[in-house]
């Protein structure tokens, strides 16, 4: 309940008495319990101190103002370029079990009592691996000694699973192109690299499959039937909400994924090259085939449902839905 519009309760009528309403001991009763009806309006209504954080004194005081901030004064708020050195030495996942859905942990000292966010003390732990870490069921020894080598170094990639529905296909958006339950999305020079495979069993999801490159033909992502792997070589990847982004430098980015609840995907953005032929999604959302300087190709917007093929790119030429071929200049 938003607070403006508690602040339109009605308190309900009450016997007056002599100690005055903000005091705390006009809320004892004669056994000493504090009288949790009143306190209950204060709190929707707003306090009735000055302070209007404040509803008690003492250490309990403080509500909202000061909750990101330690007592040495340091706030929650990573900076950008601590955050990707953590993120980099990391591997760009949990250390523990190599996830790709992480937060930020102070290991030692832990936020309260720390005094900067020191990359060389901090790690990188799933949601689950950190409730183990605040349950003690994981030591802050643990974490620290696999921030020293963590999982993802280890096997060389981060990993999650992407949630691609139930009901056996896929909403995918290849920049401006738009695919649903269809089978080969991107093929170039007869390699497959984006394509769906079928459900595993009858009401399960499509497994989507992916193979993504830089510019310069370094593999940096890939996806194996619902499971996104991030190379561990990459400049540095940073998951946002439900926003993927690889960057092969300082404003290099070399792909955005997005994936939605339920069965809805888009590419972004992509700087790739496959063999000889570039591919490109920009912010203005086109698609960019280049192959060798022997064509290129843009593509302003498609649509595609239940097919078997939908764009494969050639040496000279790209084709479109499977039979229609789209030489330089035609679109």
């Amino acid at each position: 309940m938003e607070i403006r519009s508690a602040r339109r309760l009605h308190r309900p009528a009450r016997a007056e008495t002599s100690a005055p309403r903000s005091s705390l001991g006009a809320r004892l009763g004669s056994a000493g319990r504090i009288q949790f009806r009143d306190l209950c309006y204060d709190v929707l209504a707003g306090s009735s101190t000055n302070d209007e954080h404040t509803l008690l004194k003492g250490p309990m005081s403080k509500i909202s103002a000061d909750s990101n901030v330690n007592k040495h004064g340091l706030s929650r708020h990573i900076p950008s370029e601590i955050r990707r050195t953590i993120r980099q030495g990391c591997g760009f996942g949990c250390v523990i079990c190599g996830a790709a859905l992480y937060q930020y942990e102070h290991i030692n000292p832990e936020f309260q009592d720390a005094v900067a966010h020191d990359p060389a003390r901090m790690a990188l732990l799933c949601a689950q691996c950190h409730d183990k870490v605040t349950r003690r069921r994981l030591s802050k020894e643990s974490v620290d000694a696999a921030r020293k080598n963590p999982k993802c170094l280890q096997q060389g990639y981060t990993r999650d699973f992407l949630a691609c529905g139930d009901n056996g296909e896929i909403l995918l958006n290849l920049g401006p192109i738009v695919t649903i339950g269809c089978k080969r999305i991107l093929r170039i020079l007869g390699d497959d690299v984006l394509w769906v495979n079928p459900p595993e069993v009858p009401g399960g999801p499509a497994r989507l499959n992916a193979m993504f490159q830089n510019a310069g033909g370094e593999a940096i992502c890939e996806i194996v039937d619902n499971e996104i792997r991030v190379r561990k070589t990459n400049w540095d990847v940073e998951i946002v909400g439900p926003e993927l982004t690889i960057r092969n430098g300082a404003g290099d980015i070399a792909l955005v994924f997005r994936s939605e609840a339920g069965h809805s995907m888009r590419i972004e953005r992509l700087r790739m090259r496959h063999r000889s032929v570039e591919v490109l999604i920009q912010k203005d959302g086109l698609l960019e085939f280049g192959a060798s300087n022997t064509f290129r190709q843009q593509l302003s917007g498609s649509m595609f449902f239940h097919t078997e093929s939908c764009v494969e790119v050639f040496q000279d030429h790209l084709r479109i839905g499977g039979n229609s071929i789209l030489r330089p200049g035609t679109m």
